[in-house]
C-alpha cells in the first residue's frame, strides 16, 4: 500500500487580514496561541535545519503566508535546500518584484486564491496585486485557482475550532493520520495537521527537537487519535471510517487503476 506524501506546512504569521471569518476561525487561533506572531528568516533557517531535504514544504497554513515580509525569502532558502515547494495564497502582500523571484524557481503546486462575489476573502485588488497575479499566472506551470464563492464546499474547520462539529463514531482514517502532513507555527510550535485551527494536538516544538524526532511519534499519535472516541477526528470532516477507506484502498491496489469492467474485459 502507498502511503499519502508527507510534507511540513508553513504558517508564516499568526493573525490574517483576508478575514474569510465564515470559514477560518481566526478568533480562535489568535486566541489560542502564544509567543511571537510573525516568523523571521533565522527562526525559519533554524526550524528547518533537520527536516529531510527531500521533504516537501508548503507555505500555506493559518495565515496568508505573504503577508509576511520575509517569506519570499524563506521559499528561495527552501529551494536552495532541495525541498520542493507549493504555495497557497491570496498573493496579498506579494509585490511585483517578489513574483518575479517566486517565478524563477521551480514551484511545485500553486494555488491561487482568488476573490470572490460575496466577499468571504476580503483580498485588496490593488494595482500590485494585479501585476503581481499577472506575473504569477503567466510563469507558473502548475497553477490552481479556487476561490469561496457560491459553489465552495467548506471542511468545517471552523466547526470544529468553534465547538459546533458533529462526532462521528468509529475508528477514524485520513491522509494526515497516515503520513505526516505536520503544521510549523512560528513560535515553533509543530501541530499534528492543518484541521486543528483551535492549536490543539501539539506534536513539539522545533526549537526543542528535530524534525525526525517529531516524526517518529507520528505512529502512536496517529493509533490514538484514530480509535479514541473523544479525539478530534471524530469531530472532523475531513476523516473517514477507517474500514471503508482500507477497502477503498485494497480494491485500487488490486486494480491498478482500472475499472472492476475493464479487469473482467467488458
Amino acid at each position: 500500500m502507498t502511503l499519502p506524501p508527507a510534507y511540513l506546512e508553513i504558517t508564516t504569521q499568526i493573525g490574517c487580514r483576508i478575514g474569510c471569518l465564515n470559514y477560518c476561525p481566526q478568533e480562535k487561533i489568535v486566541q489560542s496561541y502564544k509567543g511571537n506572531k510573525t516568523m523571521t528568516l533565522d527562526q525559519f533557517r533554524l526550524f528547518v535545519e533537520t527536516v529531510p531535504s527531500t521533504l516537501p514544504v508548503f507555505f500555506s497554513g493559518l495565515c496568508e503566508p505573504f503577508q509576511n515580509p520575509s517569506t519570499i525569502d524563506m521559499i528561495l532558502y527552501a529551494h536552495r535546500l532541495g525541498h520542493p515547494i507549493s504555495i497557497f495564497s491570496t498573493l496579498t502582500g506579494l509585490s511585483p518584484t517578489d513574483a518575479y523571484k517566486i517565478v524563477s524557481i521551480p514551484i511545485d503546486k500553486f494555488v491561487l486564491h482568488l476573490p470572490d462575489a460575496y466577499s468571504n476573502a476580503k483580498i485588496p485588488q490593488t494595482q500590485d496585486y494585479f501585476e503581481a497575479r499577472s506575473i504569477i499566472e503567466m510563469n507558473v506551470k502548475h497553477l490552481e485557482y479556487m476561490n469561496m464563492g457560491w459553489n465552495f464546499v467548506s471542511n468545517k474547520c471552523e466547526d470544529m475550532a468553534r465547538g459546533l462539529a458533529t462526532k462521528k463514531t468509529g475508528r477514524r482514517l485520513c491522509n494526515f493520520l497516515e503520513s505526516p502532513a505536520y503544521q510549523l507555527l512560528p513560535n515553533g510550535n509543530v501541530y499534528f495537521c492543518c484541521m486543528v485551527r483551535g492549536l490543539t494536538e501539539k506534536v513539539g516544538s522545533l526549537y526543542e527537537n528535530t524534525y525526525l524526532e517529531l516524526a517518529a511519534r507520528h505512529g502512536e499519535i496517529s493509533d490514538r487519535l484514530q480509535k479514541d472516541p473523544n479525539s478530534i477526528c471524530h469531530y472532523c470532516n475531513v476523516s473517514e471510517k477507517y474500514y471503508l477507506r482500507r477497502l477503498i484502498q485494497k480494491k485500487n491496489e488490486l486494480l491498478k487503476g482500472k475499472t472492476i469492467m475493464q479487469c473482467l474485459g467488458v
